[in-house]
Order: structure tokens, then C-alpha cells, then sequence
């Protein structure tokens, strides 16, 4: 078996999307693709032939849910994925292309899915605007939602713990072993759908930059620590001047949603003092 797609179901979703996507393109009955769905107790109950379920006896955070998934995977690679970003067509043709070529861990673009005035667009410009297709040149961030590993690293210790996968700690885990950073995947485009109210995602900015924070502090000394916790008041403006030229660059419509994007970063920076300060304060757990 070549691909695992660990599929992270951490709410409600439209189910029908991802799997009729994942259906027109063969992944539900080849050999070579195994698809396993970790879902929380509120999210969809898939009942599909050619479907592995991962069901969460209680609320988990996103990374659990990969971490859930990982747990039972077979394939060579482990591909991390989200209900709420279907893949859209050649993804998967794409994506096996590239397991084929042996390298260590590969990724593919984000689209928005939402027109450009709709609210939920906020989310996508804050996060993933900077992998819309097609991909800029030298390009070193990674999608969390759209990226595959060699099993045997992303199951690593180091990686995978009690509190799931993490994307962050498997990129400094290549970076220490000397291993090449994921490369891009033009073709396996995934399709972002989260839906967010504006106060809900002003919470996930501010817990995922607290975990963040928490996480970047553990090993570092207190002069580090300290100049982190300096530069935190010029994080919305740093951030948000970035999320405009990455959408200057994508033609994505950001003028609409500046306002709740410099509030999402201000969240952010919030968030990132609060984990310097404090530490992760169970934040992780709470996201999805």
C-alpha cells in the first residue's frame, strides 16, 4: 500500500463533498490508497464502502484526530488531510505520482472554494493564501491540511505524541535529521471549506498562536524568550502587511476582509504573548 489519507473530521462538515471527490478520482477502491476518516463525536458518520473510521469517544483537538489516524495507517506515506478540504480532481493521480518518485515528504496547493466577498474567505486569506495555485517560487511554509510523509518519520517520537501529529514538529524533526523540506505538488490541489463565525476564529488564531509560542519557547534560553515576547506588539501589522502581498501576489480579494484579518493577527500576537508568558494553558486541545 503506497498512501494513507489520514482524514481529520474534527466538527460538522459536508461529508458528500469529500468523499464524492474522493470518489470521482478512484481513491475508495484502490489497492494502493488506504482512506481513514478520525472523526469527533459531533462530526459526520460516514458509512462508505472502502472507508476506515477512527471515531473519537470524546471531543478532540485536530491533532489528535491525525494522530488517531496515523495510529492505524498502513501506507508507505501518511498524507494529512481535512473533511473540510476536498481534493479536487487529479489530486490523487498527483499525489501517487509523487509517492512513486520515493522522496521523504511532498505537498500540494490550497484553493479557496468560497467566493471572494463571503466571510468565511477570512480564514483562507489568513492561513493558506500564500499556497494558492500555483505555488510561488521558493516557497518554504507548508499547508497542514495537504501534505504527505513517510510513515516511519511522521509515527517518530519526536513528531507523534499524546497529543497527536503535529506539522510544526515534523518539519524541525527533517531539518535536524538533515532530511530535504517537503516539496510541492502543483497538481494535488485541495479545496479549503471551514466555515468560522468572526469571534470563533478570532479564538482559534489566539489558542493556535499560544501553542505555537509555547511550543517555539521550549528549548529557547531567556534572552530568546524575552525578544520574542518584544517583538509581539508588531505582530499584527508584520503579519497582516505579509497576508496582503501574499493575496496581492494570488489576485485574492483582501480589502473586504482587512479589518477581521489585523483582528485575527491581533488575536495572534495575543496568543503568541500568552504562550511565551504562560505557556500552551490546554489550548491545543481545543483546537480544530
Amino acid at each position: 500500500m503506497i498512501l494513507s489519507l489520514v482524514i481529520a473530521a474534527p466538527g460538522p462538515a459536508d461529508t458528500a463533498a469529500f468523499v464524492d471527490a474522493l470518489h470521482r478520482q478512484g481513491g475508495l477502491d484502490n489497492p494502493e490508497v488506504e482512506v481513514i476518516v478520525a472523526r469527533n463525536p459531533d462530526a459526520p458518520a460516514p458509512d462508505v464502502a472502502g472507508l476506515l473510521r477512527a471515531d473519537a469517544p470524546t471531543a478532540m483537538s485536530i491533532f489528535e484526530l491525525w494522530g488517531q489516524g496515523l495510529a492505524r495507517a498502513q501506507g508507505d506515506y501518511v498524507v494529512f488531510l481535512d473533511l473540510r478540504c476536498p481534493p479536487r480532481p487529479g489530486w490523487l493521480v498527483a499525489m501517487l505520482a509523487k509517492a512513486g518518485e520515493g522522496g521523504v515528504a511532498f505537498f500540494g496547493p490550497v484553493a479557496c472554494d468560497w467566493p471572494p466577498g463571503d466571510r468565511n474567505s477570512l480564514g483562507y486569506l489568513v492561513e493558506y493564501v500564500q499556497f494558492d495555485p500555483p505555488l510561488a517560487a521558493g516557497l518554504t511554509e507548508v499547508p497542514g491540511v495537504n501534505v504527505a510523509v513517510r510513515r516511519a518519520l511522521a509515527q517518530d517520537s519526536g513528531v507523534s505524541r499524546a497529543d497527536g501529529f503535529v506539522k510544526t514538529r515534523l518539519l524541525a524533526l527533517l531539518a535536524r535529521e538533515g532530511l530535504p523540506a517537503p516539496e510541492p505538488v502543483e497538481e494535488a490541489v485541495v479545496g479549503y471549506r471551514k466555515t468560522y463565525g468572526a469571534a470563533a476564529y478570532r479564538r482559534h488564531r489566539f489558542r493556535h498562536a499560544r501553542c505555537y509560542a509555547a511550543e517555539r519557547a521550549t528549548d529557547a534560553g531567556v534572552m530568546a524568550r524575552l525578544s520574542y515576547l518584544a517583538a509581539t506588539p508588531l505582530l499584527p501589522l508584520v503579519r497582516t502587511l505579509r497576508i496582503v502581498a501574499h493575496a496581492r501576489y494570488a489576485r485574492r480579494a483582501f480589502a473586504p476582509h482587512l479589518v477581521q484579518i489585523i483582528a485575527a493577527e491581533t488575536a495572534w500576537a495575543a496568543g503568541e504573548f500568552m504562550g511565551y508568558v504562560a505557556g500552551e494553558g490546554g489550548a491545543r486541545a481545543r483546537l480544530a
